[in-house]
């Protein structure tokens, strides 16, 4: 069954690695990975991952081993989100009072 997984990670070199090291070691393919920085100053990176994973309890295994890692600050499934706010940001028009 295929899911989405959300893992919010610190901006080190080695986190990205270390997160699909996780899926390596399940021997779990990634269908897609997306790593993106944050905006902010904090040095954050947010990384979107689908994979495929036999049952719901690998699932909650692959969940709790991100959130185990030093560089993953949290890790979750978000495959029962509606597709605009798993694929993509959701972004609201800008309203412009002036118009």
């Amino acid at each position: 069954m295929k899911r989405t997984v959300h893992a919010l990670v610190s901006g080190e070199d080695s986190a990205l690695f270390r997160v699909t090291a996780v899926f390596s070691r399940q021997k779990l393919n990634i269908a897609s990975l997306t790593f993106k920085r944050s905006g902010g100053t904090n040095g954050t990176s947010d990384m979107k991952i689908v994979t495929d994973v036999e049952n719901e309890r690998q699932a909650r295994q692959l969940i709790g081993q991100l959130n185990k890692l030093v560089d993953v600050i949290s890790a979750a499934d978000i495959s029962e989100l509606p597709d605009c706010d798993k694929e993509k940001e959701c972004v609201a028009p800008e309203i412009n009072p002036g118009c």
